[in-house]
């Protein structure tokens, strides 16, 4: 990860400005950490967050249980849309070794982030002074994680953020026109494949991997430019989201990125849905993606998609079974 693209967008969290009076919510995440959020009333994350103690709380446990299942290995967590941090904090807060690499152009998103951040830090200072808060461990918080302020992108290019009213997870970018300018507000996309992120560790064996990809409908570009890194990773899990009216525009493109998570790293596509008793999960055929729909409603723009090995769904059925019938 030496490349200048690299140098140049990679952030010190010890830098970053922090937030003006940053507001935290503790989380209801196992284990619980302390995140800096937006204003409610104005971004529906933060609002979800206030209120449910998390964001994709089901997609989360997912990703914790990857995370444990791969703890013996040192696992890295790659987050392509971080937002305010939800995904990548909680993976930190899960793993004490896992290092997670942060791809989120919005300064306000960011500096919660590293509001966040920095709280992790003092916590686990305070705990291991013996102090009031006791429950917290987050090792190395600086060191382990690792924030680019670009956008992912499939060639180099400049953009401007719109951010919706109410709604900063929403965020999305316009093309820049005269691509040699540049301004305070320019945003800076690159393909994640010119960062070179790590693969094996210093003894020089693969790590897993644990992906998640949220860009507000160019998801395709980003995958595209993460390509040789989807081949060359050991993707162990990923979530993404996706919208139908996109995938029917490049199937080809979007065929050979699903032939990568299904036959080099044997992941299989499973749609989040739900009803009046919670979430579950329907497998999806990479053939058939003219059905890849929203399972109720179908007009809805989009729905999430979680890869995992088929055994671990069964396996968790199995248990899941176990303890319906013990109680």
């Amino acid at each position: 990860m030496s490349t200048s693209i690299a140098s140049s967008f990679l952030l010190n969290c010890q830098t970053v400005p922090t937030s003006d009076s940053p507001v935290f919510v503790e989380t209801k995440t196992k284990p619980m950490f302390h995140m800096s959020v937006h204003d409610p009333l104005n971004d529906a994350v933060s609002r979800e967050i206030s209120t449910n103690g998390c964001f994709e709380c089901f997609h989360l446990e997912k990703m914790q249980q990857h995370l444990m299942k791969y703890k013996d290995q040192d696992p890295y967590f790659v987050d392509i849309g971080g937002n305010i941090g939800m995904w990548s904090l909680t993976a930190l807060a899960t793993h004490p070794q896992v290092e997670t690499f942060t791809f989120e152009p919005n300064i306000e998103n960011y500096q919660k982030i590293c509001d966040s951040i920095h709280r992790m830090y003092q916590d686990d200072k305070e705990g291991k002074d013996g102090k009031e808060i006791t429950n917290f461990s987050f090792p190395e918080i600086y060191d382990r994680f690792h924030l680019f302020s670009i956008a992912a992108t499939v060639i180099p290019e400049k953009f401007t953020l719109v951010v919706p009213e109410g709604n900063k997870g929403g965020t999305q970018v316009n093309t820049v026109q005269d691509q040699s300018s540049d301004s305070k507000d320019t945003i800076h996309g690159y393909p994640i494949d010119m960062i070179h992120l790590p693969i094996v560790n210093e003894e020089n064996k693969v790590r897993p991997v644990l992906l998640k990809i949220d860009v507000e409908g160019h998801e395709l570009a980003a995958l595209l430019g993460t390509l040789n890194y989807l081949y060359d990773a050991n993707i162990v899990f990923a979530m993404m989201e996706l919208r139908p009216g996109l995938l029917k525009q490049d199937v080809y493109a979007w065929t050979k990125i699903f032939h990568v998570f299904q036959y080099n790293h044997g992941l299989m596509p499973y749609r989040v849905d739900y009803d009046d008793e919670g979430n579950f999960l329907t497998m999806l055929d990479i053939h058939k993606m003219d059905e890849w729909t929203h399972f109720k409603h179908p007009r809805v723009l989009y729905f999430d998609v979680i890869w995992m090995k088929e055994e671990f769904v069964v396996e968790e059925k199995e248990k899941n079974d176990t303890t319906n019938d013990s109680n």
